[in-house]
């Protein structure tokens, strides 16, 4: 069962794991990466690339090893946001 105590310790294994590999900014930062513009330079290409492969690595590496039900993961993500929406957090 995936419960409020099993998802912080869960949560602090995957910021240390993440962090590792230069990830966790990503995550916690939740950045949309913007299309390019029309005749882009290289350094805006490889840049919107960089982005936009990190934000991809940073969703493998928190689906992959998963050890839990994500289910669960996912039932806990929105109850939090319809708390945030009725302002029952801060």
């Amino acid at each position: 069962m995936f419960d409020e105590e099993s998802y912080e310790i869960w949560m602090v294994k995957m910021k240390s794991y993440l962090d590792t590999l230069d990830l966790w900014d990503v995550v916690e930062k939740d950045y949309q990466v913007s299309p390019l513009l029309q005749n882009p330079t290289s350094m805006q290409t490889i840049y919107y690339k960089k982005r936009k492969t990190m934000k991809a690595k940073a969703k493998s590496c928190l689906f992959s090893i998963l050890q839990i039900n994500f289910t669960q993961i996912m039932i806990l993500k929105y109850q939090r946001k319809y708390e945030l929406f009725e302002g029952r957090i801060c």
